[in-house]
């Protein structure tokens, strides 16, 4: 009588397939199904769904296929590494990675670790060798561990220091100095820098006062001798060396005597 009805030691149908009943499977179509030796159950498939009790699916809202997975479609996503959430404000959670787009993200790896608050409020990033540090775009503060330092507060600071080297900017007044070199302003006023490669090497010695109405740089020996002197005053220059002086005017020369 089968499709009609089917009955045997194993197996029951009745109008096949709306009424199927074989060991721990049995389905009521399209209503109800048993499968996975009794395990798990569906209802109006592919809507709904259990397993061991819990409910695995309830389309197209809910997705798990273990306790410890799970997705709230389209709005979140959840498993032991990792959580998303997709609704404002987004939230991504990884293994050494946090994400509150576009409030917060804060990362970690063996070398690097991270912070940033807001579009760069505040954070910080740090390294086996060395820490920033920032907020907004005006402050930033960098230290290394051989003790380097460098921090700025635009546009009215930034200081820089190392073993051997510094240089201040505070609000129009200039320190400067490395191994081979030392620098004083106050802009735009005056500026004066002094250098050397090595001792025994030529000098330059530089001087401005209004800049750009008058300058003067000055190249001599070790022992005093002067190599080279420019000196300008607006569009005017005098360029004098132990062979030639030469006066021009924008640039051009208007008149070279030797010596």
């Amino acid at each position: 009588m089968w499709p009609v009805l089917e009955l045997d030691d194993d197996t029951t149908t009745v109008m096949y397939p709306f009424y199927v009943h074989e060991d721990d499977f049995l389905m009521v179509f399209p209503v109800y199904y048993r499968t996975d030796e009794g395990r798990e159950h569906h209802v109006l498939w592919p809507l709904f769904k259990t397993r061991d009790g819990r409910v695995t699916r309830v389309a197209p809202f809910w997705y798990s296929s273990d306790p410890n997975k799970y997705w709230i479609f389209p709005l979140a996503y959840h498993d032991n590494d990792s959580t998303l959430l997709l609704v404002p404000p987004s939230y991504w959670r990884g293994d050494d990675l946090q994400v509150v787009v576009p409030l917060w993200v804060r990362a970690k790896s063996a070398t690097d670790d991270w912070l940033v608050v807001g579009p760069r409020l505040y954070g910080w990033h740090e390294t086996a060798t060395k820490k920033h540090t920032f907020a907004g775009v005006l402050f930033d503060h960098t230290s290394h561990s051989n003790g380097d330092r460098e921090t700025s507060l635009l546009p009215l600071l930034w200081r820089a220091k190392s073993h051997d080297e510094s240089s201040l900017w505070l609000a129009g007044y200039w320190r400067a100095h490395t191994p081979t070199s030392d620098s004083l302003a106050l802009y735009p006023l005056f500026a004066t820098k002094t250098s050397a490669d090595a001792a025994g090497e030529p000098s330059t010695r530089e001087l401005s006062i209004l800049w750009p109405l008058y300058k003067r740089k000055v190249i001599e020996t070790a022992e005093g001798q002067v190599t080279h002197r420019h000196r300008r005053f607006l569009a005017f220059a005098d360029d004098l060396t132990p062979a030639r002086r030469s006066l021009s005017l924008f640039g051009f020369v208007v008149r070279e005597t030797t010596n």
